[in-house]
């Protein structure tokens, strides 16, 4: 019976090594599988997170688009709004009633913020945008520009969008965009397809 339970054990403890062994082989060979599959996925992902950036930064600038076509219809006395802050809600960051020519609760906090001010940025959602009015010495702004680009460049978005007072939205692959175009700029950009 002592023969036949140390033959028992030995077996027993063969049959973990074996398994061990095994299961370490295992675990080798699926390592570079799953780096393969890292691979693969991880500049999908990337290039599915820039789309969706490019896709929300054309929609924001047809939204600012149309809030310069209703601010300009709402406050004809001021033609476009100069800056993303006037298409607003101001300081407050609420529109409680009715808004202003200063502050026209047209956008929301985030891109007509107080601090978004003629030649400043404004981030969201992986791009910063810019408006620059083309305003008379009275104030009145006869057109404007409106730009998007990428807050990194291969990164979070790869083309950069404007729209002047004409409603065509432009697209162009990004380069470094330090200032926005000029509204005659903007215009030869090609059409968004």
């Amino acid at each position: 019976k002592a023969n036949i339970r140390r033959s028992m054990g030995r077996l027993k403890g063969d049959g973990m090594a074996t398994a061990g062994l095994i299961m370490g082989y295992l675990s080798a060979a699926t390592i570079p599988v799953i780096l393969i599959i890292a691979a693969i996925a991880i500049p999908n992902l990337l290039r599915a997170k820039i789309a969706a950036n490019e896709s929300g930064a054309a929609s924001t600038v047809r939204s600012i688009t149309v809030s310069q076509i209703t601010y300009s219809t709402q406050y004809p006395d001021h033609g476009y709004a100069s800056d993303l802050a006037t298409l607003g809600p101001g300081a407050s960051g609420s529109c409680g009633g009715e808004g202003t020519a200063e502050h026209a609760c047209l956008l929301d906090n985030i891109l007509g913020g107080s601090q978004c001010t003629a030649g400043q940025w404004c981030a969201k959602a992986g791009y910063t945008y810019s408006i620059s009015g083309v305003c008379n010495s009275a104030g009145v702004c006869s057109n404007y520009v409106v730009t998007a680009r990428p807050v990194t460049i291969d990164s979070t978005g790869r083309k950069t969008f404007c729209s002047t007072s004409d409603s065509v939205i432009r697209v162009r692959s990004s380069g470094s965009l330090a200032t926005p175009p000029t509204a005659d700029e903007c215009a030869e950009w090609p059409p968004l397809s």
